[in-house]
C-alpha cells in the first residue's frame, strides 16, 4: 500500500513535470519555476517515506527500501528535467554542467553504496547498514552547484540537491 502511495506519486510528479515542460522552448524564469516545483514535490514525496508505516518486514529490510525509493524519486526527477525543455544559450549549459550532469554521474556512483546496503542488510551488519544507509542517501547531490541553484530562483531545488 506505501509502496503503491510512493509510485504513484512519482508517476504523477513525472507526469506533471513532463506537461509542464512540454514545448520547444522556454525562457529561464518559466524553467526556473517549473523545476522548483518539481523539486518541491519530490522533496515532499521523500519526506513522507519516513512517515510510512511498512516497518513491520523489520527496521532494517525499511531502511533499504526507503534508501531504494529515494533513489528512484531522485533519479526519475534528474532524467525528467534532463529529457524536458531547458533554457537555450549559456543557461541551459549552465544548467546542463552544474546540476543535471554532476547529478547523473552522482546517481551512477551512488548504485553502489545501493548494493553494499543491501548486502549489508542480508547480513545484518547495523554499522554497515547505517553508513551505506547514509552514503546512498547522498544519491544525486554529489557536485550539484547547489549556489547555483539557490540564486536562480531554485531554493526548492538548491535544498533538495544539498549534501
Amino acid at each position: 500500500m506505501t509502496r503503491t502511495l510512493a509510485l504513484t506519486a512519482l508517476a504523477l510528479t513525472a507526469l506533471a513535470l513532463t506537461a509542464l515542460l512540454a514545448g520547444c522552448t522556454t525562457s529561464s524564469a518559466r524553467f526556473a519555476d517549473r523545476a522548483d516545483a518539481a523539486c518541491a514535490k519530490a522533496q515532499h514525496t521523500i519526506d513522507r517515506l519516513s512517515l510510512r508505516g511498512d516497518t513491520s518486514t523489520g527496521s532494517t529490510t525499511a531502511t533499504l527500501r526507503k534508501a531504494i525509493d529515494q533513489y528512484t524519486i531522485m533519479e526519475r526527477l534528474v532524467s525528467e528535467i534532463a529529457e524536458g525543455v531547458l533554457p537555450g544559450g549559456a543557461a541551459g549549459q549552465e544548467i546542463r554542467s552544474g546540476w543535471l550532469e554532476p547529478a547523473r554521474a552522482s546517481l551512477s556512483a551512488r548504485r553502489t553504496d545501493l548494493d553494499a546496503l543491501s548486502r549489508a542488510v542480508d547480513s545484518g551488519d547495523a554499522d554497515s547498514i547505517a553508513r551505506w544507509s547514509a552514503a546512498a542517501a547522498l544519491a544525486g547531490t554529489d557536485g550539484v552547484d547547489t549556489g547555483y541553484l539557490g540564486s536562480h530562483d531554485m531554493a526548492a531545488c538548491a535544498a533538495l540537491f544539498a549534501a
